[in-house]
């Protein structure tokens, strides 16, 4: 019987890419957001700076995540003198996702798929990797009336593993006290949310939305997120 839910949340639980702005173009926003912040606390940081020592060097960062096996702190990046006011970083951040957050759409179904999941008793929770502090996903999952659906969230970039590794899928598995074989993990990546799930023993469904399911073989995979209430 299956007792616990997991969910990957980019393009399985949030699309964080809609929206007439591509994703660049909102990140711009966040930094002028951030760079207004600044400004109201009186550090003079000037938005090229804010271009050229954080935003560019972090966004070439990402590419090698999978070579690391980590996340790239995003703090780091910061100018040094802002750095001198540590109490703002998670304040600056979050002033940087703020427009992500806000042009980000859940999934068609989710809600209701998540509803009926807490409606039957079950635990929710999310494994993802993140560039950002969980933090940030929280905010979007608030602006969309979704936390309430779900009770725990592992971040690659809080918890310093991220998927396909074996490690972060265990820390969710111990945090919620559920054994494997009574767990079930949701994702779109077939590599990072499905095999490393089923290795450790943990029963899981590929949504694959934009995948030919022709060959299905043993793989319980899916189209549309209302399939998962039929399966468990």
């Amino acid at each position: 019987m299956i007792k616990t839910v997991f969910f990957d949340l980019g393009n399985t639980i949030l699309d964080y890419h809609s929206g007439n702005l591509t994703d660049e173009e909102k990140d711009i926003i966040g930094l002028w957001r951030m760079h207004g912040k600044l400004k109201e606390y009186g550090i003079e940081v000037q938005f090229e700076e804010l271009m050229n020592t954080f935003y560019y060097p972090w966004v070439s960062s990402l590419s090698k995540r999978d070579e690391s096996g980590k996340e790239f702190d995003i703090v780091s990046f910061l100018p040094e003198k802002i750095k001198e006011s540590s109490g703002l970083f998670m304040e600056l951040i979050l002033e940087f996702h703020e427009p992500t957050a806000r042009f980000a759409r859940p999934i068609e179904g989710i809600r209701e798929v998540l509803c009926e999941i807490k409606s039957r008793g079950m635990i929710t929770g999310i494994i993802s990797n993140s560039t950002v502090p969980g933090r940030c996903h929280d905010m979007t999952l608030k602006y969309l009336n979704l936390n309430e659906f779900i009770d725990y969230s592992f971040y690659s970039y809080d918890l310093g593993i991220r998927k396909p590794g074996h490690d972060i899928f265990r820390t969710a598995l111990a945090e919620t006290g559920t054994l494997a074989c009574e767990s079930l993990m949701i994702g779109d990546r077939y590599e990072m949310d499905i095999i490393p799930a089923q290795e450790i023993g943990m029963n899981a469904i590929w949504y694959a939305k934009d995948e030919d399911l022709t060959d299905n073989n043993d793989l319980r995979r899916i189209k549309e997120l209302n399939e998962i209430l039929l399966r468990i």
